[in-house]
Formats: structure tokens, C-alpha cells, sequence
């Protein structure tokens, strides 16, 4: 995977399990004035046969403003493991997991919100970790199964800024 922005480029190699519907890579690329970034994957298959190769632009958020989330599933369908979600539509036998970077010490604060943005009497569990490359992540997990269908947000506010993510839950 390559990933290039005005001031350079970085790759980043690692294997891809066969069968796995989707992978989460870390590319390096420090350029504080760039406002979007181009990514180009290329899979080459272990057993032979043509590779694929896919182009995408990014556009990143302004420098000094919290960074996106990585949005995850889990659930029967990942064989309950925290896999990377594209699809914000969930069933209500998954849980959706949303982490983020932090770049300063402080409290997340997590809650859901209905589509009115009312908050709701749900509990969500918050976790912090540090990584190998010393970046602090906070966590949060929310279970599905107590929601109906029906659009929801689940707003966090700490450190990293105050974002809203959107979700549905599909019967």
C-alpha cells in the first residue's frame, strides 16, 4: 500500500490473510499542510495469478483537528473479532467498536444518542491502550443487542475533540 500526499510518500507492506474481507495498515506521511492524500492498494496473491490494484483519494482533517475514527464490527459474521467496518449498518447480533487516536492525556466521555440526538440509557465501556509505537488510543464498544432497528449516533467528546459517528441497525 503507498500512500501520497504533496510532501512525499510512504509504503507500507504486510501479508493479507487469505479469505479476510478487509485489513487496517499504518502509513507514516507528516505533512501538516496537506488537505487530502492519495492511497493506491496493490493485493498480489501468495498462489500466483493477477494482481489488484485499487486508487483512492482521502481527505484529511485540518491540522491541530481530531483525526477520523477506525470504525470496527463484531460478530457472528467476523467470527467475533473486531474487524474494520465500511458499512455502518449493523445487526443487533454485533457490537460496533470505535477507536481513535488521543493526543493528549484527559477523560473520553461516550453516550448514544437517538436520531433526535436525545441521549439514551445504554451503556457503552470506554478502554485506553497504548500501542507498540507509543500513540494512545481510546476505545469504545457498544453492544447492539438492547437497540431496535433504527438510526442512531454515539457522540465522544476527550482530548481528541468531539465527533459524532452514525449508525444503523438493520433487522
Amino acid at each position: 500500500m503507498t500512500v501520497a500526499v504533496a510532501g512525499g510518500s510512504s509504503t507500507v507492506r504486510g501479508p493479507v490473510a487469505a479469505g479476510q474481507r478487509s485489513f487496517r495498515m499504518v502509513a507514516d506521511v507528516a505533512d501538516a499542510a496537506a488537505t487530502s492524500a492519495t492511497v493506491r492498494v496493490r493485493l498480489v496473491p501468495a498462489q500466483g495469478g493477477s494482481p489488484v490494484t485499487d486508487t483512492l483519494t482521502v481527505q484529511l482533517p485540518a491540522s491541530g483537528q481530531p483525526s477520523s475514527e477506525l470504525i470496527q464490527r463484531r460478530g457472528p459474521a467476523t467470527a467475533n473479532r473486531d474487524s474494520p467496518a465500511v458499512d455502518l449498518r449493523f445487526r443487533r447480533n454485533e457490537q460496533i467498536v470505535i477507536e481513535r487516536s488521543e493526543s493528549a492525556e484527559g477523560t473520553t466521555m461516550a453516550r448514544l444518542l437517538d436520531r433526535s440526538g436525545a441521549p439514551m440509557n445504554i451503556p457503552l465501556s470506554i478502554d485506553r491502550r497504548v500501542d507498540i509505537q507509543s500513540t494512545a488510543w481510546t476505545s469504545v464498544r457498544l453492544v447492539l443487542a438492547p437497540l431496535a432497528a433504527g438510526d442512531y449516533l454515539i457522540e465522544l467528546d476527550g482530548p481528541g475533540g468531539k465527533s459524532l459517528t452514525a449508525l444503523r441497525v438493520v433487522p
